[in-house]
Parts: structure tokens; C-alpha cells; sequence
């Protein structure tokens, strides 16, 4: 029994540090979606006479909305990794966070190397 107790702060420990990592990994995919949008209007609608402004306000306005889904992602993956603290459920969901936002900043940085 004790040895559970004293198992348990550490469990809370790498959960958190988890949570903080992918707190970190869902602001830079943020950016990176940002990003990758721009470079996406850039060479498929200014090719084809988009206008710039057009695009300028598309950005700014997935901005907002990238950063309020961000922002949501970071505190409901908190309060669930709180409630559900070392149990396979919350590793799930931590592996399966990582693989998708791995995966949006390896997009990236292949796309933003071309």
C-alpha cells in the first residue's frame, strides 16, 4: 500500500510534464497551421489572381480561430489528464496527441523546406 502512495506524486509528475509538452507542441501548431495556410493561399490562390488583402484577412480570421481552439484543446486535455491521472485512458490520449501534433510540425517543416 505504500509503495502505491509514493508511486502516485510521481505518476502526477509526468503527467503534468506531459500535459506541458503538448500544452508547448498545440501553441507551436498553432503557428504552424498559421503558417502553413499562408503558404497554401500563396501558391494555389495568388497564382490564380487572388487578391492579397483577401488573404490577409483569411489568415487573421483563422488566427482567431486556430487560437481559441488551441486555447480550448490545452485546457480540456488538463482538466481530463487531471481527472484520469495515470490510468491507460489518459496515456492514450497523450500518445495519440503527440502522433497528430508531431505530424502537423513535420508537415511543416517538409512543406515550409520546399
Amino acid at each position: 500500500m505504500s509503495m502505491t502512495r509514493s508511486r502516485r506524486p510521481l505518476v502526477s509528475v509526468a503527467v503534468f510534464a506531459l500535459w506541458l509538452l503538448t500544452a508547448a507542441l498545440t501553441l507551436w501548431n498553432v503557428y504552424a497551421l498559421w503558417q502553413l495556410s499562408i503558404l497554401l493561399y500563396a501558391r494555389l490562390a495568388i497564382d490564380a489572381g487572388a487578391d492579397m488583402r483577401a488573404g490577409a484577412v483569411l489568415a487573421n480570421v483563422l488566427l482567431i480561430g486556430l487560437s481559441l481552439a488551441g486555447i480550448a484543446f490545452i485546457i480540456l486535455s488538463g482538466e481530463y489528464h487531471r481527472h484520469y491521472a495515470g490510468q491507460p485512458r489518459s496515456w492514450r490520449v497523450f500518445v495519440m496527441t503527440l502522433v497528430i501534433q508531431i505530424a502537423i510540425s513535420l508537415i511543416y517543416a517538409l512543406l515550409e523546406a520546399l
